[in-house]
């Protein structure tokens, strides 16, 4: 009996406690970790193999299964995908033909179209890249991150 009282007490102070505490419903923040190194849209983009993810905090919730966000470098992808747009990225190691990802080829990350044996750029300037066993899928990108998701 005296333990159930010590237990209802907590509860009711740990209650207490809580409905206390003046918290704003309509403040959100989603942590998601970013790297800072650019994904190329153009001729490449060094890949930091030591980079390790800062995390940033963002207003609205990223899409569902967003693994980290990376900022975009070049013209190749436009007009889906500008420099200095961030990403969303699911990290994955395949994606679908269609789809947008980001690939680790020649030491560098691009952000591409995959095709059917081959990396298509949006912009026509930019032929497509033929594929081989060497490039890797680094992930599947989900969407822009636009200033709209920062603090």
């Amino acid at each position: 009996e005296e333990a159930r009282r010590v237990r209802v007490a907590k509860a009711v102070s740990q209650r207490e406690k809580i409905e206390t505490k003046e918290i704003s419903p309509e403040v959100y923040c989603y942590i998601v970790p970013a790297f800072s190194s650019p994904m190329s849209a153009g001729t490449g983009t060094l890949a930091e193999e030591d980079e390790y993810p800062e995390d940033f905090r963002l207003r609205k919730a990223p899409p569902r299964g967003t693994s980290y966000i990376a900022p975009v470098n070049g013209e190749s992808m436009e007009p889906d995908y500008y420099s200095g747009d961030w990403v969303f990225v699911h990290a994955t190691n395949e994606i679908p033909i269609g789809s947008i990802g980001v690939f680790f080829m020649d030491g560098d990350l691009f952000i591409k179209e995959r095709g059917k044996g081959v990396l298509i750029s949006h912009n026509p300037d930019y032929e497509p890249r033929k594929m081989d066993e060497s490039i890797r899928c680094q992930g599947l990108v989900l969407g822009v991150c636009d200033e709209s998701y920062f603090e």
